[in-house]
């Protein structure tokens, strides 16, 4: 389910989850920009092994960094020992790197403010929902509920916006000439890849609408509950056995601690006038019925628990959103525009006011299996088969089809003037960066000790 969280959080595919141990994002390095680590990951003794002004790195903190970027380049630290070493150290220097630029961002007076740190986080789990293929997979797969994540990550968020402006202020303006676009490609040819095979397509989405029946199911199960609570058993052990929220149940429904205006507004409206020990009455949202149990207050925050019961889709409801979308595709094959009836019929927010197109895609990039599998075939102007996924049933169609090629100044002379511009701003940038780390105190404890596989 998506949790109670009225603003859902942690870039957009830019997010990648090791495992499920730990997340972060690559840089133009290619190191990874940490999210915060992942305790179960430290086998040593935590201790600091280098030092930015009055910053610390601790070795947890660096074993996690090289750990995720081996996972990322599939080196087993186990096997290749020595690749790993490699690995730690120049983790090492990316962290200091790091700290570096997040002090000069500070002595720079960089600022970003908690409704742009906000908008990231959204992205990021955006991107988590559509990698995983919804909210409570993630949620499962991750265990953690994202209103944990988001308590977990928002400094690392900030962290690593003010480095990245700090990057903006210094290096946006830079730009390369026609010569030097020319001279990149003529020096760089040979080792820049091939242009993969992009598919431009749109879709139409028909959402899984549960019906009577569904909230009848669902509402005779939370009234069961309620009464087994009644009659004297424990809410946490209501709430492992019975809760459909997976990001709380395991925890006995435990949510901790919230601040106003992280709930919807139904489950908020109760939640806040409560007192210690109290259990609500059944509490209907948008993602089913609830009772709620206070703990304790302090100000505007709370600490509850919950038990959910989710109003899920029937058979019945998934049948009727099939036929639903297969009769759009009839509508479209008749003659309808396909951008006029996603206009009309879509129910993705996102794209249905532009026809709902999604733009340019690669099989690779393409996150959903549903969606890479109908890309693949659907010929160009065809109308796919009715496909559901997390989301719900879709059609799409493929507007066009740019096919596979080496790059050429001729045909493609703004991906390499901006593969050119990136280039450009690299090599600037490590210029800065290494003068930049003169005017710091950076101290590296002792050598890195063998690290315990």
């Amino acid at each position: 389910m998506k949790t109670l969280i009225k603003s859902t959080i942690i870039v957009s595919l830019v997010l990648c989850m090791v495992g499920v141990a730990g997340a972060f994002q690559e840089s133009e390095t290619g190191h990874p920009v940490m999210l915060p680590h992942n305790e179960k990951m430290i086998s040593m003794i935590d201790r600091v092994v280098a030092q930015v002004e009055r910053e610390p790195i601790l070795l947890s903190e660096l074993e996690t960094t090289a750990r995720m970027q081996a996972n990322q380049m599939g080196i087993n630290a186990q096997v290749d020992s020595l690749k790993y070493r490699e690995i730690l150290n120049s983790s090492l220097d990316f962290l200091i790197e790091q700290k570096v630029l997040l002090a000069q961002a500070i002595l720079d007076s960089v600022l970003v403010d908690d409704q742009e740190i906000e908008q990231v986080m959204e992205e990021r789990f955006d991107s988590m929902t559509g990698q995983f293929g919804s909210q409570a997979k993630a949620e499962e797969a991750l265990g953690r509920t994202y209103r944990q994540l988001r308590k977990m990550y928002q400094g690392e968020i900030k962290k690593q916006m003010l480095t990245e402006r700090l990057r903006e202020q210094h290096f946006s303006k830079i730009n390369v000439t026609r010569s030097e676009v020319q001279e990149f490609f003529d020096t760089k040819q040979d080792s820049l890849p091939q242009v993969p095979t992009n598919y431009k397509i749109r879709h139409i989405l028909r959402t899984i609408k549960a019906g009577e029946e569904a909230d009848r199911i669902a509402l005779e199960a939370i009234e069961q509950i309620s009464k087994m609570l009644d009659e004297g058993a424990l809410f946490e052990e209501l709430a492992r056995d019975y809760s459909e929220d997976p990001g709380s149940a395991t925890v006995g429904g435990d949510l901790g601690f919230v601040n106003r205006g992280e709930f919807v507004r139904e489950f908020e409206e109760v939640a806040f006038v409560m007192e210690p020990d109290e259990v609500s009455d059944l509490v209907k949202t948008q993602y089913g019925y609830h009772i709620i149990k206070m703990i304790s207050k302090q100000g505007e925050r709370v600490h509850v628990q919950h038990i959910l019961r989710q109003v899920k889709g029937t058979e019945a409801d998934e049948a009727k959103t099939l036929q639903s979308i297969a009769d759009i595709r009839q509508q479209i094959i008749d003659g309808k525009p396909f951008d006029e009836a996603a206009v009309v019929y879509s129910e993705d927010p996102e794209s249905k006011d532009n026809g709902g197109e999604l733009g340019l895609f690669t099989v690779e990039n393409m996150q959903i299996e549903e969606f890479k599998e109908a890309m693949a075939e659907t010929a160009v102007g065809d109308i796919s088969q009715p496909f559901k996924t997390s989301f719900g049933y879709h059609i799409l169609t493929v507007d066009e089809v740019q096919e596979s090629h080496k790059l050429s100044l001729e045909g493609d002379w703004d991906r390499i003037e901006g593969a050119a511009l990136r280039y450009k701003q690299a090599m600037e940038f490590d210029n800065w960066l290494a003068s930049l780390k003169d005017d710091f105190y950076i101290e590296v404890k002792e050598q890195l000790p063998t690290v315990e596989q």
